[in-house]
């Protein structure tokens, strides 16, 4: 009984310290729903009455079209909503780990840290997904009353489900981020890296394609499905154009795993990671080739095409991005501009994979273009 009184009582702590957040989400829902409802509504009021009964019909289907297109999780106003009410609450959350002192007195409380993560969790759900589901079934009422419509109920509650697993997933890419770094402005960097990364990657990718494959047709599914779709960014604002189930379900899926893994993290994080750049040593390498690599072949191929096709000049490009790229990287990590060429056979290693995957595109190593399918597997010519 002790333990369940503390954990509420440290929720209700928890919430006054955030309520701020809580504002912002009750005005961002506010707006966003019931005012843009109410002006639904007055949009079709102002038609003249001659119209409205000649015409019944038609405005009772343009305004519950109107609104059921609002609600759904095709908006692009309700997705920039919930993306950005995903980074207050994780940040505002966990934002102790990024002060040593705080980071200390959190966790020197007689509470284990699972039950300090499902805290911050918890309210930050709540804080996000209540206003939320207030406004939307405040707006729903607010249509019932001019319209009536059985399907709108179940419309309404199928968009609160969908709504409320892309912004799990967003939250706990954002936990995430938080959990990898050690400040506030490389926490931002990670979210940038999470969002934009492999979506990025893809289309370079078939920049390559498109520029060195005199045959290149398609890229794949890897590249045209998988890596797009790798970012929870590009999931909430369905840049792929992927169906309402399968956004769903990577949804479900993914912040399952995700939030399994945050809470493996916050065991594992040191207090002391508090003010470094990166909380965890192991990622450091491998986030630093990644984006290194990334930086070399896009000068490759941005200069390369800017000089007309010349080899030269995408050489120097990619070595040139590599080198700077290496060296802001190393600097933020040490937290020391002295360190500015450090590692230099990294830094090497680096110019070496970026000209290499360079040349699998230039040279056609793998043989895309000299490909020729089994006569049996051709299924349609023009």
């Amino acid at each position: 009984m002790t333990s369940r009184n503390l954990f509420f009582k440290l929720l209700k702590e928890d919430f006054k310290i955030r309520l701020w957040t809580f504002v912002i989400s009750c005005l961002s829902f506010f707006f966003s729903l019931v005012v843009v409802t109410a002006m639904i509504i007055s949009f079709y009021l102002r038609q003249t009455e001659e119209m409205l009964q000649s015409n019944s019909e038609i405005y009772r289907n343009d305004i519950i079209d109107t609104f059921k297109g609002f609600i759904n999780i095709d908006n692009a106003i309700l997705a920039f909503i919930f993306v950005a009410l995903s980074l207050l609450v994780a940040f505002s959350g966990f934002a102790y780990l990024y002060s040593k002192k705080k980071a200390d007195l959190y966790h020197s409380l007689p509470v284990k840290r699972e039950t300090l993560f499902l805290i911050k969790t918890i309210n930050s759900i709540l804080i996000v997904l209540v206003p939320y589901i207030v406004c939307v079934l405040i707006s729903l009422l607010m249509i019932s009353a001019n319209v009536s419509d059985a399907g709108l109920v179940l419309e309404v509650f199928k968009s609160i489900i969908e709504w409320s697993l892309l912004f799990l997933l967003n939250y706990f890419v954002a936990v995430l981020a938080v959990m990898l770094t050690g400040n506030m402005l490389i926490g931002a960097l990670a979210c940038g890296f999470f969002y934009f990364y492999f979506p990025f990657l893809a289309m370079m990718i078939k920049w390559y394609q498109g520029t060195f494959f005199y045959t290149y047709y398609s890229s794949g599914f890897i590249v045209n499905k998988l890596l797009p779709n790798m970012s929870s960014l590009f999931i909430i604002f369905n840049e792929d154009k992927l169906g309402i189930m399968p956004r769903v379900l990577i949804a479900l899926t993914v912040s399952v795993l995700l939030s399994v893994l945050n809470l493996l993290l916050y065991k594992k994080r040191a207090s002391e990671s508090a003010g470094k750049s990166i909380a965890f040593n192991i990622i450091k390498l491998p986030v630093k080739f990644m984006t290194v690599i990334f930086i070399g072949m896009f000068m490759y191929i941005m200069v390369y095409e800017m000089m007309d096709a010349s080899a030269y000049w995408g050489i120097f490009g990619a070595v040139v991005g590599v080198i700077i790229t290496h060296s802001t990287m190393e600097i933020i990590y040490n937290q020391d501009f002295k360190k500015i060429f450090a590692k230099k056979i990294e830094m090497g290693l680096c110019v070496a994979i970026s000209l290499l995957m360079v040349a699998i595109f230039e040279w056609d190593i793998f043989g895309y273009d000299r490909y020729v399918p089994n006569i049996n597997d051709i299924q349609s010519a023009a």
